[in-house]
């Protein structure tokens, strides 16, 4: 099932990792203060994905049988690996790096390495891919757990899994907080697994035929709750914000965008609507070329052209980082992952 409103989503918060890449505004006499306050949280993005991830793949997924399950592990490498590999292969020019780094990133498994230089080797933003290989080998198991136990066994389950993150955070020393909160798999999978609680709750929306006269405050309500977590972020420490602070405003915005699965014969309105339309959700289509490509954009243009003015190579990035974006899409993506369907 397509959600367009979600579909859209996906690029604005793409484009929210895009801006905290612009490390070289940090020093900016005219853009250092709009950079540090806000363009350098957009790592939040990630979170998104992670939750992201776990609904839809519910959503779609919610009853995979044992014979089922390598054929949904063919169908997530057919949608996520020829970008991948594509980028992958495209940072080998602009990023040094070993035999060994290279061989650790063709198998995907960097993010198990506590070490930046592996993690973050080659193209860096593939570490998030990493973690979802991860989660989609377990994702079979997951959902097959969820789909037998209550409604009020899984709220207790996913209560204290956050429990559990939120306790690891507070006593993880400083030094090891970037890794073991922000990077590795088993604790970023908390994001994945509240996911896949969210779909279980739209269920339990649906069935009740709840809030069909609210939706519109409840648009809004995510929106404002989402801004307010957002002003005060500097308030929280650091560690908190790499996962568990952003937690429930991403929450509420999938599940406020996601009206049209849990409220029969709906309509979209205002924001719904607004993500609705055809350019966004087509630029959300795109968006998983433009997470993987912006990075290597961003490090090749900062490189090789010698630009002073920072708007203008602001404005040069954006637009080569979606215009590679287009094309990847069309020519490598979605043809790519129509012949590994047929393949499989």
């Amino acid at each position: 099932m397509i959600i367009k409103p979600l579909t859209s989503l996906r690029f604005f918060f793409a484009f929210f990792v895009f801006l905290s890449h612009l490390s070289f505004l940090e020093n900016s006499k005219f853009y250092s203060l709009i950079y540090n306050q806000v363009f350098k949280e957009g790592f939040l993005g990630v979170s998104f994905f992670f939750i992201l991830s776990g609904f839809v793949l519910s959503l779609n997924y919610n009853t995979i049988t044992k014979s089922y399950i390598r054929k949904f592990y063919l169908y997530r490498l057919a949608r996520i690996y020829p970008v991948y590999l594509l980028t992958l292969l495209l940072s080998i020019f602009i990023v040094k790096g070993s035999v060994y780094k290279f061989i650790i990133q063709i198998f995907s498994i960097q993010s198990f390495f506590p070490n930046q230089e592996i993690y973050f080797s080659y193209n860096a933003p593939s570490w998030s891919i990493s973690d979802e290989f991860f989660f989609y080998l377990l994702f079979p198991f997951i959902i097959s757990f969820f789909r037998k136990i209550s409604f009020t066994l899984k709220t207790i389950v996913t209560i204290i899994l956050c429990v559990t993150v939120i306790s690891i955070t507070t006593y993880t020393p400083i030094e090891k907080q970037h890794y073991y909160i922000y990077i590795f798999p088993l604790m970023r999978i908390v994001d994945f697994i509240i996911g896949i609680y969210l779909f279980y709750l739209c269920d339990l929306i649906k069935s009740k035929n709840y809030i069909k006269k609210n939706s519109i405050i409840i648009e809004f309500s995510a929106l404002i709750i989402f801004t307010l977590f957002f002003y005060f972020h500097e308030e929280i420490h650091l560690s908190y914000r790499y996962s568990s602070y952003y937690w429930i405003p991403m929450s509420l915005i999938i599940l406020s965008v996601s009206s049209q699965y849990y409220i029969k014969d709906y309509k979209p309105i205002l924001i719904n609507k607004l993500l609705s339309h055809k350019v966004f959700v087509y630029l959300g289509e795109i968006s998983f070329c433009f997470y993987m490509i912006h990075y290597l954009v961003i490090l090749f243009i900062s490189k090789y052209l010698m630009i002073s003015n920072n708007t203008i190579l602001i404005f040069l990035i954006l637009t080569t980082s979606l215009f590679i974006s287009f094309i990847s899409y069309k020519f490598i993506e979605k043809p790519m992952n129509k012949i590994f369907k047929k393949i499989i």
